[in-house]
């Protein structure tokens, strides 16, 4: 079955907590989206997220990643999320980071398990945990610890 978006959140590391965005984010996902964002700030860990993944972000969801700064620190933008951010008017209150900072190199390199990162290199697929996905048919369910299925268009309480 085919997903319009998913957020991958990891398991919390010493340097902090990576989030990974991949996919189209619009009101339908808004709901997910907002509830990976809140789980993974709430652990007062510095969280990295990774928009390298991101085709399109529309203002409610641009706006939920601005109300979490400086908590979540964007990072690896796609030219398709600048797009956005910059069409949005955001670019003065949405930060992104720089690719070689080094707090984001920590994180992906816990991520993936290894000491260290290749230059220019990020996480394998293969390597994600905890994936929270949006896009299926309506009728949703939550399930596992730190693994959510959250299928589009659910109402939830």
């Amino acid at each position: 079955m085919q997903y319009a978006s998913s957020i991958k959140v990891h398991d919390p590391g010493h340097s902090g907590v990576l989030v990974e965005l991949h996919g189209e984010f619009d009101v339908a996902c808004l709901w997910a989206f907002r509830r990976a964002l809140r789980r993974a700030t709430e652990l007062r860990e510095p969280t990295f997220v990774d928009v390298s993944g991101v085709t399109f972000m529309d203002t409610l969801c641009l706006r939920e990643l601005a109300a979490r700064d400086p908590a979540a620190r964007v990072c690896r933008p796609s030219w398709q999320f600048e797009l956005s951010v910059t069409a949005c008017g955001l670019n003065e209150t949405i930060l992104i980071l720089p690719d070689d900072d080094p707090g984001y190199e920590a994180v992906i390199a816990e991520a993936c398990g290894c000491g260290r990162v290749r230059s220019g290199g990020g996480p394998t697929t293969a390597l994600l945990l905890n994936e929270v996905r949006t896009g299926l048919p309506a009728g949703s369910s939550v399930d596992g610890e730190g693994s959510e299925n959250v299928r589009k268009g659910a109402v939830f309480p």
